[in-house]
């Protein structure tokens, strides 16, 4: 980037900063828009990801409880088992 296009008093190159005093409202204006925008596209990131880890515990979770219920039913097969052979 060339200094002529660098602002003197916040050193931005296209505009300004929010809190630069040279900012006029159409720049403002601008520069708001673009901020929401990037805001729009992080907060889309972050929600995709969260869903997906959300996805991934539920799966795990239901995982879990397969598997709680097929270790109930050969702890009891064991049991009766092990009662057969005591007798």
């Amino acid at each position: 980037m060339s200094e002529e296009n660098k602002c003197s008093e916040c050193g931005a190159y296209h505009g300004h900063s929010p809190n630069c005093s040279l900012i006029d409202f159409e720049t403002a204006k601008r520069e708001l828009i673009m901020y929401h925008k990037v805001w729009l596209e992080m907060e889309t990131k972050h929600r995709e990801y969260a869903k997906r880890l959300y996805d991934v515990i539920n799966k795990k979770r239901i995982e879990a409880e397969f598997w709680k219920g097929k270790f109930f039913v050969v702890k009891d097969e064991n049991n009766k088992l092990r009662k057969k052979l005591v007798k």
